[in-house]
């Protein structure tokens, strides 16, 4: 059977090389603090600091320069120049590796094959053909486009993910990254739980770091074996190059900071707490780079880790300051600072789609599209295949997504939910001004990420790994309740161990198949990715787009290439993409899904209207557009105004047949107004007065909604019909 053995060494090699260069780079930045050469703890603090410190130089570098090999050979040499310096200890770490833990080391290798060998599988995440590929190809191909955002809106997220991905997406494995970027980073968190849960059993190390260690092995090997799926394969973590599963990563090595410096005691070592505070910045700031779901477990994480350093030692005069706050201030200015105007490049936001800060810029996004863009985001998480418009401002949609639920969410809620409760029974064994303080400042950055990821995205892809985090942490909480009541040594060792053993249990992580089988066809071992039908499409200005024939998914099709056809996007100069996109600003939008007025409705040039969800498609032949049950009309204005809306009526089914007369509800943002009485032929008109952003209006007829083919004799119309228009005028009032 062909396992793919030509892709498996490829992969294998590129992740060791991938992350001798991390920890190289980490090795340097922590030269500075004039520490002890590092032990395994230091090994893995320096491959995040490493990896963070990537996303720090591929910013920078992109702002004038694309990601190519070259960026590869510069990152990769000064990798090894940290490795060279630190030689001596790391060969020492080596040698005592294979003399004292032969086991761990041959079970990490392999795992490593085998994860190698899942991380060849088949492209399974949606959003890699919807713009994964697309941010990465242009990441490789133009330093960064000003106004990016104006052809694609989610190409202006700015996840510093995508230039990682471009990073390994280039050089000799060309058009692999979605198969390479992942790897390295679960990898090291798996090689932190095997060396872990080796510390418990021997007894070895900081025995928090070594039971947190050992309890995250739980999470990683079920998303290392793939989530539950409907088809034939498991979801395939490994392969996709996710800004989800980098996000998960970084929570999770993001809490062993916290653990050493929350939970543990205080290193012995002048400047350990120091270099351990400045890392965690570094990956708290990174994290916000690539994910902004991510702002509140970062932000309550640095805030519980500098509070607790002032309570201990409160600096003195500006040194005292400068030595404890400006590490992680050059984190910020250096990470966040530069994602910032990188955010205000691509679409003239500093943290899009959010539109605080904007700025002035002629590229920037219409601010109707980013408030739209948002409200997808926070739509799509609560429920699916909705317009926003029928999910937000209710909590309708709370049935739905607690019946829908993915196990990826499901099961550390459940964890969580659980844990808490023996938590809770345990708790009163901590004496109050020790470890019960500490625990709790170690739960509380999940527990903000939790509560800001319900009320503003609450889908399982925003949440990272807070919910693990929060649950694992109860769980360590729950056996130190236990510690007082048990002997010490060997019994509470064993406890930790079975825990450990019972958490791999409930995750059931082990699901086939365990080895993948190149499709036929496949020539170098790797899955193929789908390749999308496009058409042409040109806008007003002559600009030549490829957009998906159906669907929305770019896949690798070459730049550019958008589901969103804008006839009003141009060049900032003609005949180069690299310099960057704009849209009419006297244009007025309304929804990422259209930017013309639908057939039949006029407005002014500056009013944003669209029929998102109660409407049939416009007739042209009798020339109407039938209402269902209830339509919706969505508007968008960038000023207040008071506008006549005018419908001029084609048809009324009523429970009978045709009628000629009847009566419409409407609704302005939930708000009921003045019914309006209607007449077959002539044109009814009320006055709306509206706020600046959106206005949701809600028409229904009072006589209902009804199936022709039901109620009329011979009529084969089986759609379900309430009213018909011939045309809807909106214009402003004098």
């Amino acid at each position: 059977m062909d396992i793919r053995v030509h892709a498996v060494p490829t992969v294998v090699l590129a992740w060791l090389a991938v992350g001798a260069s991390w920890v190289g780079l980490g090795l340097l930045l922590r030269r500075p603090f004039r520490l002890a050469p590092p032990g395994l703890v230091g090994l893995f603090v320096a491959f995040w600091t490493g990896w963070a410190a990537v996303l720090a130089v591929l910013q920078l570098w992109h702002m004038a320069l694309p990601v190519s090999p070259i960026t590869q050979l510069a990152l990769g040499l000064a990798g090894l120049v940290g490795l060279a310096l630190e030689r001596r200890q790391l060969w020492g770490l080596a040698v005592a590796g294979v003399r004292c833990a032969p086991g761990p080391l041959a079970v990490l290798a392999l795992a490593l094959i085998w994860m190698a060998n899942r991380a060849t599988g088949p492209a399974q995440f949606y959003d890699a053909g919807l713009y994964y590929l697309q941010a990465i190809g242009w990441n490789t191909a133009y330093p960064i486009v000003p106004g990016l955002g104006n052809l694609h809106g989610r190409l202006a997220f700015n996840s510093s993910y995508f230039l990682y991905a471009a990073l390994v997406h280039v050089g000799p494995l060309v058009g692999k990254g979605l198969h390479l970027a992942n790897g390295p980073l679960f990898f090291a968190l798996l090689a932190q739980g095997v060396a872990g849960l080796a510390a418990l059993a021997t007894g070895t190390g900081p025995r928090q770091l070594a039971f947190w260690s050992a309890l995250t092995l739980a999470p990683v090997l079920y998303l290392l074996f793939g989530s539950e799926s409907s088809g034939a394969l498991p979801i395939l973590h490994l392969h996709g190059a996710s800004p989800d599963e980098a996000i998960f990563a970084v929570g999770m090595a993001l809490s062993s900071l916290l653990v050493l410096l929350v939970l543990e005691p205080p290193a012995p070592e002048a400047g350990a707490a120091g270099y351990l505070r400045a890392a965690a910045a570094l990956l708290a700031c990174a994290g916000v780079s690539v994910k902004l779901s991510f702002v509140a477990y970062a932000g309550v994480a640095l805030l519980v880790i500098y509070g607790l350093a002032l309570r201990e030692a409160r600096p003195r005069g500006l040194d005292g300051w400068l030595a404890l706050l400006g590490p992680s201030g050059l984190c910020v200015i250096v990470v966040l600072g530069v994602w910032a105007v990188r955010g205000v490049i691509l679409s003239g936001y500093p943290a899009y789609p959010s539109t605080l800060g904007a700025m002035p810029v002629p590229w920037r996004v219409p601010t109707a599209l980013v408030l739209s863009e948002a409200n997808w985001v926070r739509s799509w998480a609560r429920q699916q295949d909705r317009h926003w418009t029928e999910v937000l401002g209710g909590a309708g949609w709370l049935q739905s997504w607690l019946t829908t639920m993915s196990p990826l969410l499901s099961r550390p809620i459940a964890l969580t939910i659980l844990a808490g409760m023996f938590a809770l029974a345990t708790l009163g064994a901590l004496p109050r001004r020790g470890p019960l303080w500490r625990a709790l400042l170690f739960l509380l950055p999940p527990a903000a990420s939790a509560v800001f990821w319900f009320v503003t995205a609450p889908g399982f892809r925003f949440a990272g790994a807070a919910f693990w985090v929060l649950g694992l942490g109860l769980v360590i909480c729950t056996v130190e309740g236990l510690g007082p009541r048990l002997a010490a040594g060997s019994p509470f060792a064993a406890v930790c161990l079975a825990v450990v053993a019972g958490l791999l249990l409930y995750v059931a992580p082990v699901r086939g198949p365990l080895l993948l089988v190149p499709p036929p066809g496949s020539e170098d071992g790797f899955w193929a990715l789908p390749v999308a039908p496009t058409r042409p499409y040109t806008t007003a200005s002559g600009l030549e787009l490829a957009l998906p024939a159906t669907g929305d998914q770019c896949w690798a099709t070459p730049l550019p290439c958008t589901p969103y056809p804008r006839p009003e996007l141009r060049l900032r100069e003609p005949g180069n993409l690299g310099g960057g996109f704009v849209l009419d600003p006297a244009r007025a939008y309304v929804d990422i899904g259209g930017s013309e007025l639908p057939p039949a409705v006029g407005a002014p040039g500056d009013l944003g209207v669209a029929l998102p969800t109660g409407w049939y498609p416009y007739e042209p032949e009798p020339g109407v557009r039938w209402m269902q049950d209830e339509g919706v009309i969505l508007l968008f204005t960038e000023r207040l105004r008071r506008v006549m809306l005018t419908i001029e009526l084609a048809s009324i089914l009523g429970p009978a047949g045709f009628v000629e007369a009847g009566r419409l509800h409407l609704s302005q943002d939930g708000m009921p107004l003045a019914p309006v009485e209607l007449r077959v032929g002539e044109p009814a008109s009320i006055v709306l007065e509206l706020e600046p952003g959106f206005t949701v209006l809600r028409l229904r007829s009072a006589g209902g909604a009804y199936v022709p083919v039901e109620i009329l004799a011979g009529n084969p119309d089986s759609r379900r019909l309430s009213l018909a228009f011939y045309e809807i005028e909106i214009r402003d009032e004098q």
